[in-house]
């Protein structure tokens, strides 16, 4: 008597085997995926340029001109109203950029040309 085609050997093995091959395989592929974006986001971050002098300066620098402006421009230095008023809002940008440099830079040239004008 033949045995059915289902108790072959074979046959479960096949069974048994295919569905662990394609787990197995989808599983490959979703590690390169992940491996090429980890790939592409790397070479990405390696193209984009660093302005190294801005960032030195913002490391070196930004201490001591916070400082300095903190001194020159500190609202209780002032007399006059408006001009108190407004230093009090610079005062909060100075120590809102505390570490960025070039904003800082760009304070004191607002803060000189508004504050130091005897207009």
């Amino acid at each position: 008597m033949n045995k059915p085609i289902l108790f072959n050997p074979y046959i479960i093995a096949l069974i048994t085997l295919l569905p662990m091959t394609i787990v197995y395989f989808f599983i490959q592929r979703r590690k390169k995926i992940k491996l090429k974006t980890e790939k592409e986001s790397y070479r990405k971050f390696k193209k984009e340029e660093v302005d190294m002098n801005n960032l030195m300066n913002s490391i070196n620098k930004s201490s001591q001109l916070h400082r300095e402006l903190s001194r020159k421009y500190h609202p209780d230095r002032f007399l006059d109203q408006e001009k108190k008023t407004f230093a009090e809002e610079l005062m909060k940008e100075i120590n809102g950029n505390k570490t960025d440099y070039n904003k800082l830079l760009d304070l004191k040239e607002k803060a000189n040309h508004k504050l130091t004008n005897k207009t």
